[in-house]
Parts: structure tokens; sequence; C-alpha cells
């Protein structure tokens, strides 16, 4: 945060700034936080809708943990901020599966969730955006589970809680 503040005024570099780029250097030094997908294995969707945004964590079981393989998040634009919020987490799922096509194509998406999300995105009451989305999520073998743990659903909802409205960063893209 101290990078983007100083990026929003007149740039003056202060120790906070400079144990900020120490962090930042010891962080970029770490290992890689994402991990591969495997072809072929179930992967898992955790989704997070804030005021201001949604966010999604895609991860993968490696064994006996979840290992994050790709995260996104995106600000609401216009009427989206009003959407009722089982449209909002369809729009989450939607972004999701639109951002990260080639993973919906070529794996099981296990979407984890504690909201009626399938049976709002397949009701035959269904209208509009909701029965367009479903059509177009249909392509993709996109399963619905209730949410049990909360390990990957962490990494969305940070996502979710630190994408500001009016940040040029808003997108997050693979590492």
């Amino acid at each position: 945060m101290p990078f983007f503040r100083v990026l929003k005024k007149s740039f003056e570099w202060t120790d906070e700034c400079q144990k900020a780029f120490e962090d930042l250097k010891k962080y970029l030094s770490s290992p890689p936080l994402l991990s591969p997908s495997v072809p072929g294995e179930e992967l898992y969707l955790y989704i997070a809708v804030s005021q201001a945004a949604v966010s999604a964590a895609l991860v993968r079981n490696d064994g006996r943990s979840q290992r994050p393989v790709y995260f996104m998040s995106r600000e609401f634009r216009g009427a989206e901020e009003r959407y009722p919020r089982m449209e909002k987490l369809a729009l989450t799922l939607m972004t999701a599966a639109r951002k990260l096509k080639p993973y919906f194509q070529a794996h099981v998406i296990i979407v984890l969730t504690d909201q009626p999300l399938k049976k709002a995105m397949s009701s035959p009451e269904a209208a509009g955006r909701m029965a367009l989305w479903a059509i177009e999520l249909s392509e993709f073998d996109v399963r619905y589970r209730p949410r049990t743990s909360m390990k990957g659903q962490v990494v969305a909802d940070f996502i979710a809680e630190y994408t500001q409205p009016g940040d040029e960063g808003a997108e997050r893209q693979k590492l």
C-alpha cells in the first residue's frame, strides 16, 4: 500500500516506502506462490463478493494441502453494484470462466460455495443474465459442492477485500 499511496500524489520516498520495497524484494525472491495444474485433475474454485469487487481463487489438491493455481478479481462496473447477491456470485463465476477459460476447458471445476448457486443458475425461472450465463457455462464441466473447508476461500476473500474501486491493479493476473 505505501507504493500505491506514493504514486497517487507527489512522489516522496519515505522510510515506510523503503521498508515496503525491501519487503517486496524479499517476497519476490522467494519461490513462486502459484502451483501448476496437472492435466485431468479436479480444480476447486472459491468465490467471494465484496461491496466493490468480485474475486475467485482456483486451487488444486496437492496430497494433503490445497495449492493456489490462479486467482483473479474484478471491480464492479456501473449497474453491477446493484445486482442482487446471487447475481453477483454468478457474475464472479462467469468472470472466472471467461478469464480462466483454458482451465475450465481442460479440468472439472468444482465450485465450493455456501450459497445455492447451482439452484439459481439451473432454475427454470432463471431469466435474463442468469439464463444467459447458465447457457454459457454449460460448455464446461462445472460442479457445485457445499463449502466445508475455508483454506482457499481465505485467498478469494482477501483479494475481494483489498480490491478498491478505482484501483488500476484491480485485475489480478498469474504471477
